[in-house]
Formats: structure tokens, sequence, C-alpha cells
């Protein structure tokens, strides 16, 4: 005679927490990855650096100062020093003048990192007139995209879980972004790099990307204020 086997199957939901702008803090396996803590996540007086949780993983998608701030990353490593940080080429350097280590992620890179496997996706940072850094996106356990400041790259899954989608910036329009979207069709979308503004205009710009994304079968997230969670 041969037992009946139950096998009892728990999945562990990954927690996604915007701060601000394009800081996410996504938590799972256990372990927490910090990406893009930029300055216009503390210039408001809402946290301190110093005051973030400890983190295992550090990365940044590039080094404008509203996704890398150097005093404020160092306020960060007091309270998380045995952070792993990774990070593009010309953001190695700067950290690397400072006596801080980090490793260089590059496009089509697997790492794994404190449980998650991190992939580096290859993303142009948008168009400027000047100063335009290196920038790479950054694929977590094939399930969640951060594209930093990019909306024409193409993650390697089929079917995309969690698109963090910038959806205002000086380098696209809010169309390209959408249609960008659209395009991928991921099945969950958390609104990025909207610190740019006001309240209000915060609130009507979610609320128009919410009809846009709703009517192409995508599940948009509004995360009009700080330190909005989603679980996933």
């Amino acid at each position: 005679m041969i037992a009946d086997i139950k096998c009892w199957c728990y999945i562990i939901a990954m927690k996604v927490t915007k701060y601000f702008h394009s800081c996410l803090l996504i938590e799972d396996h256990g372990s927490d990855i910090l990406i893009d803590p930029g300055l216009y996540v503390f210039i408001d007086n809402h946290l301190r650096p110093e005051d973030m949780p400890k983190v295992d993983v550090i990365i940044f998608t590039h080094r404008h100062g509203d996704h890398f701030d150097l005093e404020s990353l160092q306020k960060i490593l007091q309270t998380s020093p045995q952070a792993k940080i990774f990070c593009p080429p010309d953001l190695q350097e700067i950290l690397s003048k400072e006596g801080i280590k980090s490793e260089i992620l590059k496009p089509k890179q697997k790492i794994n990192a404190a449980g998650f496997e991190i992939e580096g996706v290859k993303a142009e940072h948008g168009d400027l007139p000047r100063d335009v850094p290196d920038n790479i996106g950054v694929l977590i356990d094939g399930r969640m995209y951060h594209p930093g400041d990019n909306v024409t790259s193409t993650p390697p899954v089929k079917q995309l879980e969690i698109l963090a989608l910038p959806i205002i910036a000086p380098w696209n329009t809010v169309k390209q972004a959408v249609d960008w979207a659209v395009k991928l069709k991921p099945q969950n979308i958390i609104p990025i790099h909207d610190g740019y503004l006001k309240d209000f205009m915060r609130e009507s710009q979610q609320n128009q990307r919410q009809e846009n994304f709703t009517d192409a079968g995508i599940t948009f997230y509004q995360m009009k204020g700080f330190k909005e969670v989603a679980d996933f």
C-alpha cells in the first residue's frame, strides 16, 4: 500500500516598497535589495539616509543625483556596512575614488546575491542635451524590472511580472512610456520617476496612467505618497 503524500507549498510574496521617485526596496528570500536611493528620497526630510532599514544589496542604475547621492550612500552604509553594491562603470569609478567597494553590473550578466538572481539589461539612458551617464536595467529574479532612466529596453523574459515604469521625465514623453509599457505587457506596473511632480499633478498623472493600463489589461499600482507598499 502506498501512502498518500500531501505536499504543502508556501509561496512567499515579493514585497516592493516605493520610498519616493525611483527608489525601491525589494524584500524576498529573507533579504533586501535597495535600488536608486537618490537625493530625492531624502530632500523633504521624510526619511534620513541613516534611518534606512538594513539591506543586503544596493543597486544604482546610474549616477544622476535623483538616483545616486554619495553622502546619502555613505550614511546608508553606516547601517548596512556589509551591503554589496552594483552599478554601471562610470559610477564605480566615483565610488572607488571614495574608497567604497562596488561591482560593475553589465548587460546579460547574472549575479546571485543574498538569495536574489540579479541580471543586468542593456538600457541606455534617455536622450539629454548633456551629461548622459551609463545606465543599466536591472531584472530581479526574472520577475521585476527596473530600467533606470530608460523606456526602450527589453528585459529577457517572456512574461514580465512587475515593471517599474518611469512615468514622467525630461528624456522621454508620456506617450513613449505608455507605448513601451503596453508593448512589454507586464502583469503589473509600479510608477516611478515622478518625484518632480507636485502632489496634485502626481495624482492626476497616476489616475490617467491607471486608465491607460486598465484598458491594456495591466494592473497599475497607484503609489502617490511616500513609502507605498505592494505585495506580489
